[in-house]
């Protein structure tokens, strides 16, 4: 959506061959929403930047929590294979196991 809004701004500052702030006076509520947009997506890209950091050490989000308090001898990670492209195959790449 945030494209979207930014790519009309630019389609109307091409078509009238002006500047940009009065392309942005002209629709400001494209602008608005591409900004909203924006600032929205923050929160879920830093949430699946963090995962996918996870993923790459092999470990899950209780075992990160839990390793932060731990000395580094005792840490365990039961599913980290050492190889970051390993790690991720495994965790999106493996069957899913029934639960019980």
């Amino acid at each position: 959506m945030s494209t979207l809004g930014f790519v009309h701004v630019l389609i109307l500052n091409r078509q009238k061959s002006s500047t940009m702030i009065a392309a942005i006076r002209y629709a400001p509520v494209s602008f608005a929403l591409a900004i909203y947009a924006a600032l929205g997506s923050i929160y879920p890209t830093s949430l699946g930047l963090y995962h996918i950091f996870l993923m790459s050490r092999g470990e899950n989000t209780r075992e990160f929590l839990r390793n932060r308090h731990v000395n580094k001898l005792e840490r365990r990670r039961p599913y980290d294979t050492r190889i970051i492209r390993r790690n991720i195959l495994y965790v999106l790449c493996s069957p899913r196991r029934m639960r019980e």
